[in-house]
C-alpha cells in the first residue's frame, strides 16, 4: 500500500472508530463500507489514482466496485448530514497535515516519471 493511501486510510479508522484491520476486512457492513467509500473519493479525486489502483491498493477490489463506492458516496454527500460530516472530517484531518501534500506531491512526481 503507497504511502498515501495508507495515510488516508488511517484518519479514515480514526474518524470512523475502526481498527485497519475492519477496514481492509471483506466486510460489507455500512459503517465500514462508508470507511472504504471516503479514502476511495479523496484518493480518486487528490490523488487522480485510477479506479483499478485504488481497488488494489485496498484488498483486491475490482474498478467497478471503487467507481460505485465513490458514485455512492457523492450521492449520500449532499443529503446526509452524518456522510458528509465524517467525509469532512477526514479532508479536515487530511488537508491540515503537510505530511499529507508531500505525499500526493510524490505520487504525482512518481506517475510524471512513469509517464516519460
Amino acid at each position: 500500500m503507497s504511502p498515501l493511501a495508507r495515510e488516508v486510510m488511517a484518519v479514515a479508522c480514526e474518524v470512523f472508530d475502526i481498527t485497519e484491520e475492519q477496514f481492509l476486512s471483506r466486510r460489507k457492513t455500512e459503517h465500514i463500507a462508508e470507511a472504504r467509500w471516503c479514502c476511495w473519493l479523496i484518493l480518486r479525486e487528490v490523488g487522480n489514482q485510477p479506479f483499478i489502483e485504488i481497488g488494489h491498493e485496498f484488498g483486491r477490489y475490482d474498478h467497478g466496485t471503487v467507481i460505485h463506492g465513490c458514485r455512492r458516496l457523492r450521492e449520500l454527500i449532499p443529503i446526509n448530514a452524518a456522510v458528509r460530516t465524517r467525509f469532512d472530517a477526514i479532508k479536515k484531518i487530511l488537508f491540515g497535515k503537510d505530511t499529507f501534500w508531500l505525499k500526493v506531491r510524490l505520487l504525482v512526481e512518481e506517475k510524471l516519471e512513469v509517464e516519460a
